[in-house]
């Protein structure tokens, strides 16, 4: 039957397709739901690994879901508890690491307001009970500094908030604001996160039993992860995201980047997406010899608000190629705002179209566009890499540019297009405006299929889209 021959599928096929089961376990169907489990059982009691993260973040979930996967690896625990043990300690570590009381407060203050500017009492009382509820129960170090650099504050809000009368809650968002400032001029200044504060047994944690996030194989052994290093650095991007350094059991060193208050979950199936991608390119011959395939990268959604994703390494955003490439020549890193305000000064919003595109122009005829193109002529070692890696970069923009096409990826800045040094591969990142999402929104809306400025076009093969990229 069916469901037998699903049953016998090899862990290679299964393991492919781990998302799409897992999001199943909780099926109104009690015949789809049993088969689930069953599959889910049978792969899990040899490869453990490979679904413990994709169970773990749905006990953050719906009640059924979260009831659901719990039994499921309350199941499988008994079969491998030393496992269970390190990677349920590995995640909690993270999910603590990955966004503080300090971030989480000014999240929550801020919808909380929003909900109460826009009358909508019962979802401000939902947010300020939750986060009354869980000030009670500070886990680490770092929620105990929370509490006693704003504990006085948190009471008054809290009492004034029990009252629940018009003046009361008024005098509370009044306080609020004041904790909100304070919160936000310490989270700017947040440089490090150590770990020993939020968990101080996941770091002097050393062999651990599960393999570096991201690295398990149903195919062959992986080296594990040995430890963590305690300093979390924070990006002073909006999200605050970490960089985090796992050392694997063999001494490789492994830079994650850990996103709070993110859905990741995206970016997970947009990878499966270009896994496919990449297997119809490996079909044809045409595009087999040109080398046509999708840069991979590990992500492992830790919960339905937070992951892991591996740092991209030995590759320069778009950005940084320019940036470093003006610094070089001494050119002005920002010359075409610089060109543009003593041509038309504050005003260009209000250009008509005509006059928006003669103003290009004449910025265009000052500036050549041709950075991209001239850092990866003088990254090169010699004339035969820079014609392997031009070809690499062409192919691989003209691939990136189909394939972001089809999933209507919009945000194309030049902070979310990398490019490999050794190999002139383009890699894109980020995919959180997917399905047409920038196309839709009402302030900017972004009209272009995919980015293909004049910087990239003189970039490519022939600085021109005539032949291999329109090939």
């Amino acid at each position: 039957s069916l469901i037998s021959d699903i049953l016998e599928l090899p862990a290679n096929i299964i393991v492919e397709i781990i998302p799409q089961i897992t999001v199943q376990i909780a099926h109104s169907d009690s015949l789809i739901r049993n088969v689930v489990a069953r599959i889910l059982m049978k792969f899990g009691e040899k490869h453990y690994q490979a679904l413990f993260y994709p169970l773990k973040l749905y006990e953050h979930c719906d009640a059924a879901k979260a009831k659901a996967s719990h039994d499921i690896l309350l199941s499988l625990h008994k079969l491998h508890k030393e496992e269970a043990a390190d990677a349920n300690l590995f995640v909690d570590g993270m999910l603590s690491a990955a966004i503080s009381w300090f971030e989480m407060w000014i999240i929550a203050l801020d919808t909380a307001s929003k909900a109460h500017h826009d009358n909508n009492i019962q979802k401000m009382d939902k947010i300020l009970n939750h986060m009354f509820a869980q000030y009670d129960k500070p886990k680490c170090d770092l929620d105990r500094l929370f509490i006693r650099k704003h504990d006085q504050m948190i009471k008054q809000c809290r009492s004034l908030f029990n009252e629940h009368s018009g003046r009361s809650i008024r005098s509370m968002w009044d306080v609020f604001k004041h904790l909100f400032s304070q919160l936000n001029d310490r989270v700017k200044r947040l440089e490090l996160i150590l770990l020993p504060k939020v968990s101080e047994q996941l770091a002097t944690k050393r062999g651990f039993k599960i393999a570096v996030p991201g690295t398990y194989s149903v195919l062959h052994s992986v080296p594990n992860l040995e430890c963590i290093e305690p300093a979390l650095q924070v990006l002073g991007t909006q999200q605050h995201p970490r960089c985090v350094f796992m050392i694997s059991s063999s001494g490789e060193k492994v830079k994650f980047l850990l996103k709070g208050n993110e859905d990741i979950r995206l970016d997970q199936r947009v990878m499966q997406f270009f896994t496919l991608i990449n297997s119809i390119m490996n079909r044809i011959r045409t595009t087999r010899e040109l080398g046509a395939q999708i840069v991979k990268y590990a992500i492992i959604p830790l919960s339905p608000m937070a992951g892991l994703i591996t740092w991209v390494t030995g590759a320069d955003t778009l950005h940084q190629m320019i940036s470093e490439h003006r610094l070089l020549h001494n050119t002005l890193q920002n010359i075409e705002f610089s060109i543009l305000e003593d041509k038309v000064g504050l005003f260009f919003n209000n250009l008509t179209f005509a006059q928006k595109l003669e103003t290009f122009r004449e910025i265009s005829r000052e500036c050549e566009a041709n950075e991209i193109r001239d850092a990866l002529w003088s990254r090169a070692p010699n004339a035969a890499m820079w014609m392997s890696q031009s070809l690499n970069f062409t192919v691989t923009t003209a691939l990136m540019s189909m394939v972001g096409y089809v999933i209507g990826l919009g945000d194309r800045h030049p902070s979310n297009i990398m490019v490999q040094r050794e190999t002139g591969r383009v890699i894109h990142i980020d995919f959180g405006d997917s399905f047409e999402s920038t196309i839709m929104r009402a302030s900017f809306p972004e009209m272009v299929p995919f980015r293909l400025t004049r910087m990239i076009v003189n970039a490519l093969d022939s600085s021109t889209i005539e032949g291999i990229f329109r090939k």
